[in-house]
């Protein structure tokens, strides 16, 4: 009897444009009866963060769930996910009046995502919106273990 080779996935990163797609989905009841409007713009390719789906996705629901809450009536919030050098970016732009950003809570987001290693800019200009990204570096690609 000859061994067969045996090729066996290592963990794999989360997939992030499907986790995007889930909190927009969470979210979406409570944006429809606020008058708010989603867009979604995801990158081609698959983009993984080294840090743990569940993590991520309460992050982002986290800063959704702000958005929503504080933005005013007919707001447009259009995110945005892809790669660019090496970083993944998250990025939430809305149109809202621009005073307090979406994603500025005193620092607890912030903290949350430079403790899982990534990094949280807002930008927010009276009269035209906030911006709000969330950045990671990529995963390395996922590889296969062949074990014969």
């Amino acid at each position: 009897m000859s061994a067969q080779p045996v090729t066996s996935p290592l963990p794999e990163a989360p997939d992030l444009s499907a986790l995007l797609v889930d909190a927009v989905t969470t979210l979406a009841a409570a944006a429809c009866r606020r008058s708010l409007l989603f867009s979604v713009d995801l990158d081609d390719e698959p983009l993984d963060v080294p840090l743990p789906s569940s993590a991520w996705h309460d992050l982002v629901v986290t800063v959704l769930t702000r958005a929503v809450a504080t933005l005013p009536p007919g707001t447009e919030i259009a995110l945005s996910l892809g790669r660019h050098a090496g970083l993944v970016t998250l990025r939430l732009g809305d149109t809202g009046p621009g005073v307090a950003p979406a994603g500025s809570d005193g620092g607890l987001t912030r903290e949350a995502v430079e403790a899982l290693g990534g990094r949280l800019d807002v930008t927010s200009v009276a009269g035209v919106g906030n911006v709000v990204e969330l950045t990671w570096p990529a995963a390395a690609p996922v590889r296969h273990l062949s074990v014969v």
